[in-house]
């Protein structure tokens, strides 16, 4: 993130890239860049341009942002740098050995840092502002995690992984391959490169040094087995006003067993010394430094409840003592993120609902102000060093994602500018309806969903078919959005006359507590009921025909349709997703065993009986409806057994089915090509089963 404080910078000379030169006199628009979308709906949806998180340069003046296209020809999305500045777009990047992201801004707002990938992992990178004068700053074995700037210019920091004493490859030589499960014994450490002394090298920097030796460009910070910097759900690290010091928050391992041990310390930038910040049970991490290098804002969560229970931020003052809660879960400011101060103000991410925005807090008044009102869910952000402008890319159900500025105000915001027109690609697509619905379960519980209809002229007359898509997670939730990011073509269906309903069901985020929680000892049963309920209100209201249901999902919104398939007979067709279908097949596996502790608050062999009640396998024997597999073969969060076990249990009871493996694909599918296969997939199953065109499914669809 940009930091919001008054900064200088050194200025310094670095080594020639060792690789191609990058491309910046090439002007582009995002809007106009090569895609797909005029080949059909599905290779659009894949195919897109999708820039990232755009970051504002110290100045305000220009955004520096990554477009993610399609490589057909080597099956992956690449991702390039582009500025924005004075209303013209520029590329400044172009990888032959893939992506460049990872941007940041020096603070003097001269230069431009990022990562590319290279043939030795990703390294650090530094051009000028117009993207000429590329120069490789690192070229270390195994890459670079991640990186900031010092405040002051003159230092990076780097969060590097521990280098084994024998490289795998001599490992292999000896003793051939192996592994140990539940092997969290790697560290990542922060080091610290002086960017006036690699200045005098003459190549990228590529050797590390231990901290003794001052005059290394790039030397140790932290070290040891004591902990590592960041934790299973991932860190950050960030300098002082003064550039002195470096907080970070660390657990004692990377293992979701550890959680509850990341706790904020300090280290002094020239004697590596450490000092303890905050040290109290439960999850501490994200430190942000107000600009009187005297306070620390960060992200805190309560033990155990690190999957059902929501965050908040916190103060305590630099040198550790009385920590204050500046934000709670009963107000609508929902798993507060701080990202950086401005005075006495701290700005903050939060959820609330089906949006997402930014805000400002007066930490003297306490007033809160939401700083992108009316953009609905916003990805990604950065503020101008001064915090008067703010960058931010943002999603709803008419757009794909854009980009925007807007100028922070005393009392709110002013002068929006949209900077991209990525939504140009999609703007003959049919203007579809999107509404959020309100519904009460049987046992009580108040639920909120996101209804997408198709286009007037794409309607049937009376009830419509409806597709239920389950969100993943399970603790986030669906929100409206205009282009599909998974698996599921929701365009191919809407132009079909089918209606889109996404619930947010008991366990969904960005609502309360007690909902967040409802699903504990609940899972699958408990979604059962939220879905169901959830038709019986859209039929009542002459949406849904009851004939013509259909339902999918991915993650845990596979593990929640999974539940669906043995437990309702009123769907024609599933398809589940990388879904969790025995919970203790999955606690065994799964590289997340702690998940199935916290909802079902045992082990398989301390309640067999809760295991069996809530996994879709426990009941498999009711189940009747067609449903189609979908998993990836490497998948590690949900490991492909579960898949296989599903297969295999509805074969058993004779149920019609079909399991697609998905070859070295992890737990999301995300190359070009096995990503348009899934769709068609889903396509063809639901065209038979639901739609009832057997023989003929009308893939032609897809190329309106």
């Amino acid at each position: 993130m940009t930091r919001f404080l008054s900064l200088f910078s050194t200025v310094v000379m670095f080594c020639t890239s060792t690789l191609p030169a990058y491309a910046a006199d090439k002007t582009v628009s995002p809007s106009t860049t090569e895609n797909r979308c005029s080949d059909g709906v599905l290779e659009c949806i894949v195919s897109i341009e999708t820039p990232g998180t755009p970051i504002i340069s110290p100045d305000g003046g220009a955004v520096a942002f990554t477009i993610r296209t399609a490589d057909w020809e080597k099956n992956r999305h690449d991702r390039e740098i582009h500025l924005t500045e004075n209303g013209k777009t520029i590329q400044l990047t172009n990888n032959p050995n893939g992506s460049s992201g990872d941007i940041a801004w020096s603070p003097d707002g001269k230069r431009i840092s990022y990562q590319a990938n290279t043939d030795i992992g990703t390294q650090i990178f530094i051009m000028d502002r117009d993207g000429s004068n590329v120069r490789q700053i690192t070229a270390l074995a195994g890459g670079i995690n991640s990186y900031i700037w010092s405040p002051n210019g003159r230092f990076i920091a780097l969060k590097l992984s521990e280098r084994p004493a024998k490289s795998k490859a001599q490992v292999e030589k000896a003793y051939g391959s192996f592994a140990f499960a539940d092997d969290y014994s790697g560290r990542d450490h922060l080091w610290l490169l002086d960017l006036t002394k690699a200045a005098r090298a003459k190549a990228p920097i590529a050797e590390r040094a231990e901290h003794a030796d001052t005059e290394a460009p790039l030397r140790r910070l932290t070290g040891g087995t004591a902990f590592t910097i960041g934790s299973f759900f991932g860190g950050s690290f960030t300098f002082t006003p003064d550039s002195k010091e470096i907080l970070f928050d660390h657990a004692k391992s990377g293992s979701p067993y550890d959680l509850g041990t990341q706790d904020i310390s300090a280290v002094n930038i020239a004697t590596a010394e450490q000092r303890p910040v905050v040290r109290r049970p439960g999850m501490d991490l994200d430190p942000k430094v107000s600009p009187d290098g005297k306070t620390v804002a960060f992200h805190m969560g309560e033990p155990p409840y690190y999957y059902t229970r929501q965050y908040w931020m916190g103060l305590t003052p630099i040198e550790g003592g009385k920590i204050e809660q500046i934000s709670d879960t009963t107000d609508k400011y929902n798993d507060a993120n701080v990202i950086g101060w401005q005075g006495n103000s701290i700005f903050f991410m939060s959820h609330y609902r089906v949006e997402s925005h930014l805000y400002r807090m007066d930490l003297d008044t306490r007033v809160v102000t939401n700083l992108t009102a009316g953009r609905g869910r916003v990805e990604g952000y950065s503020f101008a060093a001064d915090g008067k402008t703010v960058a931010f890319g943002a999603v709803d159900g008419e757009r794909a994602k854009e980009i925007y500025t807007r100028k922070v105000t005393a009392t709110g915001y002013a002068d929006e500018k949209r900077l991209t027109q990525f939504s140009q690609a999609i703007a003959d697509w049919p203007k579809t309806e999107v509404r959020l619905v309100q519904w009460t379960t049987p046992d009580g519980l108040d639920l909120e969903g996101v209804l997408t209809l198709p286009a007037p002229e794409n309607r049937l007359d009376g009830p419509m078919p409806v597709l239920v898509i389950s969100h993943g997670g399970p603790s986030v939730a669906a929100r409206p959005r205009r282009m599909p990011d998974e698996v599921y073509p929701t365009e191919y269906w809407l132009r079909k006359g089918a209606a889109i309903f996404e619930p947010n069901y008991r366990g969904s985020g960005s609502y309360t507590d007690e909902l967040m929680a409802a699903n504990v000892r609940s899972l699958g049963i408990g979604y059962t009921i939220d879905i169901e309920s959830g038709i019986d209100h859209l039929i009542k209201i002459g949406i849904a025909d009851p004939e013509k249901l259909g339902a999918m999902g991915w993650s845990a919104g596979g593990s929640v349709t999974a539940g669906l398939a043995v437990r309702t007979t009123r769907f024609k067709a599933f398809s589940v997703g990388a879904g969790i279908t025995s919970y203790a097949t999955y606690y065994g596996l799964s590289d997340q065993p702690t998940s199935p502790l916290a909802y079902l608050k045992a082990t398989p062999s301390d309640d067999p009986k809760i295991y069996k009640a809530t996994g879709a396998m426990g009941s498999i024997k009711n189940a009747v409806t067609p449903t189609l597999i979908q998993h990836g073969r490497d998948d590690n969060r949900v490991p492909f057994a579960n898949g296989m076990e599903f297969f295999r249990g509805l074969k058993d009871v004779g149920v019609e089915t079909e399991l697609v493996i998905y070859e070295n694909t992890g737990h999301v599918i995300s190359r070009p090509k096995e990503w348009m296969a899934a769709m068609e997939h889903n396509i063809r199953w639901f065209d038979v089963h639901l739609f009832g065109d057997r023989k003929n499914p009308d893939l032609d669809l897809a190329d309106r």
